[in-house]
């Protein structure tokens, strides 16, 4: 390429998770703004970019930067945390424990491993919609009254209203951490799915769990949201992406994060 000779690769001591790795990675940063490559160039773009294998590792990455006080924009029309699908079903799972239904609730009743691969569980929380019932009141209903096609379609209904009526009982940490369970015992490594994407989505739900479990309530998850976006929007932003996505060559300064023996490169 014709990009002008950089400086040498620096090697940081191995870590073993992204959460580890990330304090170095905020106090490199930081130095590196102290001694002048401001977070955004003179032309606006960002100065520092951090790449790494999944999307797993960059969420970690992203919370802890985010945390410390730097804004944060995901590459690729990469989602925040709880803009991701499990972070949107713990969020269905926590509104529903609040006796609320939202169209979310939808992928949480689908799941083929837990309740239902199709049919009229949908039906049970379209009522509790449109009605504004209490959800575990409208999935008993629907599983008492509606005539089934598929004997599965009521047990699935009871086990969901079940599931809700157990977290209702516990307070917000202990609902997290069953919430997580729930997610959990859905994945699976059969069907095509490599063991690195499944490795990568179980500790993705783990992180979300994590996360939920220290906010304390639904209310504080949304202004996380909102900060994630609003500080996405801003000049200088530090860029988080997977390392395929780029050459790495359009940031002044980039990390490539997560670069441990058997893991990235991988086997």
């Amino acid at each position: 390429s014709g990009a002008a000779r950089g400086e040498p690769v620096q090697l940081w001591d191995e870590t073993e998770s992204p959460g580890k790795e990330v304090i170095q990675i905020a106090e490199e940063i930081q130095r590196r703004v102290a001694h002048g490559l401001p977070l955004a160039q003179p032309d606006n773009r960002s100065s520092y970019a951090v790449l790494a294998r999944t999307r797993a590792w960059l969420l970690t990455i992203q919370v802890g930067l985010l945390r410390r006080g730097f804004p944060v924009r995901v590459l690729g029309g990469g989602s925040g945390l709880f803009a991701s699908q499990p972070g949107q079903q713990v969020k269905a799972y926590l509104a529903a424990a609040d006796g609320e239904a939202d169209w979310s609730l939808m992928d949480v009743a689908n799941e083929p491993k837990r309740y239902a691969r199709r049919g009229d569980v949908g039906g049970a929380i379209r009522m509790a919609i449109d009605t504004r019932r209490e959800i575990t009141d409208a999935l008993e209903e629907y599983a008492r009254t509606r005539e089934f096609e598929k004997t599965y379609q009521p047990t699935a209904l009871r086990k969901l209203s079940r599931d809700i009526s157990n977290l209702q009982r516990r307070p917000w940490a202990d609902r997290c951490e069953r919430i997580i369970e729930f997610l959990l015992e859905n994945i699976h490594a059969d069907g095509g799915i490599e063991r690195i994407e499944v490795e990568d989505t179980v500790e993705t739900i783990r992180l979300i769990g994590r996360v939920a479990s220290e906010l304390g309530n639904r209310e504080a998850i949304a202004e996380y949201e909102r900060m994630e976006q609003e500080q996405a929007k801003k000049v200088g932003a530090i860029e988080l992406g997977t390392a395929h996505i780029a050459k790495g060559q359009e940031w002044p300064w980039v990390c490539v994060a997560g670069v441990n023996q058997r893991k990235f490169p991988h086997e």
